[in-house]
């Protein structure tokens, strides 16, 4: 597996590659691309149990980056879970 660090790397590479990505279109304008990303790792000391917890932890990141603008990424240990 990859540590939080290494994920929020290929994440940033991932948004990156979206934005300069331009889609011609039939009207002249290009469509432009954007993406919300989420994820969670697992630690030896962490809280997630098994994989359906981690599932669910990226899903809360994931939305948490949809209602914070789109078009960005969310660890799940940056944000305060309720």
């Amino acid at each position: 597996g990859l540590d939080a660090d290494s994920t929020t790397k290929i994440a940033h590479r991932l948004l990156k590659s979206a934005r300069d990505l331009s889609i011609p279109t039939g009207d002249g304008e290009p469509l432009m691309v954007t993406l919300s990303l989420g994820t969670a790792t697992q630690t030896p000391d962490g809280c997630l149990a098994n994989p359906s917890e981690l599932l669910a932890a990226a899903g809360q990141a994931l939305y948490h980056s949809k209602r914070s603008g789109r078009d960005r990424h969310t660890r799940y240990d940056a944000i305060e879970v309720a």
